[in-house]
């Protein structure tokens, strides 16, 4: 993303380390959306003291699964810890969303140790 620096501003921390990676894009393929409503018109937000109730989850969920018919190649999702994606992964797994996205895409979930994610 870029320019990098809005986001440390924007953030309101001063990154450790940092590093720009040219890429070249054929096509466009980085489309940011915002949400502010689940399908099933429920409030979706991430704010710290919502961001576990069960319907944001679903609900986020459900917009990952939507996204992986839309969505012709691969999906990014960002999460603000690694214990905070472990928590929402283990609840899109047990409401049974995971199995949605794994009949339409490879899931890669990355993990703090390197060697393990590589």
């Amino acid at each position: 993303l870029s320019p990098i620096e809005i986001y440390s501003k924007l953030l309101n921390v001063k990154p450790v380390v940092s590093a720009r990676i040219a890429a070249t894009l054929q096509r466009g393929c980085v489309y940011p959306l915002i949400v502010t409503r689940g399908s099933d018109q429920l409030p979706v937000s991430s704010r710290y003291d919502a961001r576990e109730d069960p319907a944001v989850v679903r609900n986020y969920g459900s917009l990952l699964v939507e996204m992986t018919s839309i969505i012709p190649d691969g999906l990014v999702c960002f999460f603000t810890s690694y214990k905070f994606m472990e928590s929402i992964i283990s609840m899109w797994n047990e409401m049974g969303l995971l199995k949605s996205v794994l009949k339409k895409k490879l899931l890669i979930i990355e993990t703090p140790d390197l060697v393990e994610t590589g």
